[in-house]
């Protein structure tokens, strides 16, 4: 699965130990990232480089694309910030799954918590419950690639029209019906 992971870069080196406990859980359980940016981030606050406008609008796009790309985003909350607010918002907007973690404070007083979407998991953590709180959302969200069986009941209206859109097309009924629901998807802009 492909994980989109991001957190503030504000006191990245008091942090660095969490979110590099939290991307080693991604990888050790064969997930990959969609974006690599802890390493780069640390060298220029050590070195106390700041990026530019032009650097940051460059980093917004691998940003958004990386979101767009991940089938699941995992937040580190521990450290207010407005990026990463966004890139939440983004990602929930973007029909992602999230989970919105966080070491330092409640969770339950800021205004993400107020979101209402299936998709967004909020949980805190500490140091040994780290592993535990994100192999659950990743374990929940990790579905396989492959085809999965659907049984439904149909009524007759429905059963004569799948009959005869097969006869004449050649498609079987379970491809009329996937073909239908992906157009509708397509339709709607995705999930």
């Amino acid at each position: 699965m492909n994980v989109h992971f991001t957190a503030s870069n504000y006191e990245l080196e008091k942090h660095y130990k969490n979110y590099t406990a939290i991307v080693d859980v991604i990888k050790e359980q064969g997930h990959t990232l969609t974006r690599e940016w802890l390493e780069e981030d640390l060298k220029r606050r050590k070195k106390k480089q700041s990026y530019s406008e032009t650097e940051y609008k460059d980093i917004w796009q691998k940003v958004k694309l990386s979101i767009l790309k991940a089938d699941v985003v995992i937040v580190d909350g521990s450290v207010n910030s407005f990026s990463i607010g966004y890139q939440t918002a983004f990602a929930v907007s973007n029909k992602k799954p999230v989970l919105v973690m966080t070491s330092d404070h409640q969770i339950s007083q800021t205004v993400v918590a107020g979101e209402d979407n299936p998709l967004l998991c909020i949980r805190n953590y500490n140091p040994k419950t780290l592993e535990a709180v994100a192999t659950e959302f990743l374990m929940k969200f990790d579905l396989p690639q492959q085809d999965m069986r659907f049984n439904m009941f149909i009524d007759r209206e429905t059963r004569t029209f799948l009959e005869i859109e097969s006869y004449k097309t050649g498609k079987t009924k379970a491809k009329i019906i996937r073909d239908m629901i992906k157009n509708e998807i397509n339709n709607k802009n995705g999930l």
